[in-house]
């Protein structure tokens, strides 16, 4: 979007007319139609053409000081503007495309109109996971929004992103604004729309029929553009988008307030009793979502030939699996702890494809491989005995550095480990085997190393090595 310019200014050319400047990157001759847009629905006029006044100038005959809305100047490529408020002009300049949203709500009980917000904001979709159908929404920066009025926004953007939408927001209305429709029509037409009295969504959480106290509830409402459509088939694999979260009380009951009449997806994760969904209709009955028991998988760490207590096992999911997934919330869930007698017991996440990492206090580490799916079964290990760290020896052509160990690479959850150094001698103890990225830190500058990761295979089984520190 071109700079929206603020010098334009607006002044009386007699008692009845509205005048000011164009914005200064607009060129008269390349002026075709000028017209008015009312950004008050109760004003007597609406539209109303405006002149070109030379040199720079332009007219309109039919507004007042004190009106407010947006002057549209038409030319071949762009649309330009002055948005005018109570106080004047608001901004001016060109974009792509702009238009007037008015939103329609009802009057406050003294008779004024109620407060509205508009926010331009967008589907985001991650990079890392293209096929993710659970999504967040962010900031539009393409897209700049100006109050002319309690209910009416002037809006202005440089691209038509698919995905992207308008948020209108009163004390008791809300609606979700495609921006298809607001560039989809022409500039000196105001776009009017209907806020419904705000509704909501309540209900219960249940496993085993007990009440679930601190369950993390999500809504979630499928994005404006994909439509309304409700068989069962489209449901199962909509895209949706985040709009609010909340945790059940204690009597294991949610509330979402200030919602639009449309279809809504309620979806429920407890790591400790399970997880449920379920699609509700705006102001419907209270919905009951009982949850379904996560799968478990436990066994025994052992350290030599004795119970390790205080090991920490954690689900890393596998990195192919976490890429491809269309729901990111079902490859997570809570680290477990082994007990006084080394046992523990870990909630896997719905999709169970991945890793359990155990790691003691000390920094050892196992992995145990799990071939999970969507419905994975409980899962016993048995005795686990976790090994002691490996030492490396690590010597650098430089004295007085610090060397420290990353990885292993390609694994999911790796670690940092700082090497015990005695001049040009350093002794790594890795809590792993694999290929660990090598970093040499001199008098606080990071150095390159030669060669810049070392192979471990197995405890005692490693010359020294030498790292050339260039």
């Amino acid at each position: 979007m071109t700079a929206m310019l603020l010098s334009a200014f607006v002044h009386l050319a007699s008692l009845a007319s509205l005048s000011g400047e164009l914005p200064l990157q607009v060129e008269p001759d390349a002026v075709g139609r000028i017209a008015w847009v009312s950004g008050d629905m109760a004003s007597a006029i609406q539209r109303s053409e405006c002149q070109l006044r030379r040199p720079r100038g332009w007219t309109c005959e039919a507004q007042s000081p004190g009106d407010v809305g947006a002057v549209v100047i038409e030319m071949a490529d762009l649309s330009a503007f002055v948005v005018i408020g109570r106080e004047g002009v608001i901004a001016s300049g060109t974009a792509p495309w702009a238009r007037m949203i008015r939103a329609v709500v009802s009057i406050g009980p003294t008779g004024e109109i109620a407060e509205v917000s508009a926010t331009a904001l967008k589907v985001w979709h991650p990079a890392a996971r293209p096929n993710t159908r659970v999504l967040d929404v962010e900031p539009d920066g393409a897209v700049q929004v100006w109050a002319v009025a309690p209910n009416a926004f002037w809006i202005a953007g440089t691209s038509r992103s698919p995905g992207s939408f308008i948020r209108l927001a009163a004390e008791n209305a809300a609606h979700d604004e495609p921006l298809e429709r607001v560039w989809g029509g022409v500039a000196d037409a105001p776009l009017d729309v209907a806020l419904r009295q705000s509704l909501s969504v309540h209900g219960r959480v249940e496993a085993e029929s007990q009440a679930v106290s601190g369950a993390l509830v999500d809504l979630f409402v499928r994005p404006p553009e994909d439509g309304d459509t409700r068989t069962p088939q489209v449901l199962k694999t909509a895209r949706v988008i985040r709009i609010g979260s909340t945790r059940t009380d204690q009597n294991g009951t949610f509330t979402f307030d200030g919602l639009e009449p449309q279809l809504y997806k309620v979806a429920v994760v407890d790591f400790e009793r399970g997880r449920g969904e379920q699609w509700v209709d705006g102001n419907g009955p209270p919905v009951l979502i009982t949850l379904e028991a996560p799968s478990k998988a436990t066994g025994r760490v052992l350290r030599g030939k004795l119970p390790a207590p205080h090991v920490v096992v954690r689900f890393i999911p596998d990195a192919d699996a976490w890429r491809e997934s269309t729901d990111p919330s079902a490859h997570l869930t809570l680290d477990a702890v082994s007990d006084e007698g080394g046992s523990f017991v870990v909630r896997l996440p719905p999709a169970a494809e991945g890793t359990l990492q155990l790691t003691a206090a000390d920094g050892a580490t196992k992995r145990i491989p799990l071939r999970g799916s969507p419905k994975a079964s409980d899962v016993t290990l048995g005795d686990i005995r976790l090994e002691e760290p490996i030492a490396v020896e690590v010597q650098t052509d430089v004295t007085g550095c610090i060397v420290s160990a990353v990885g292993p690479a390609g694994a999911g959850g790796f670690s940092i480990v700082r090497a015990k150094s005695n001049g040009i001698a350093h002794t790594l103890l890795l809590p792993e085997p694999g290929q660990w990225l090598m970093q040499v830190e001199c008098a606080g500058v990071q150095r390159t190393v030669a060669p810049p990761s070392i192979d471990v295979s197995a405890k005692g089984e490693l010359p020294i090595r030498h790292l050339h520190v260039e």
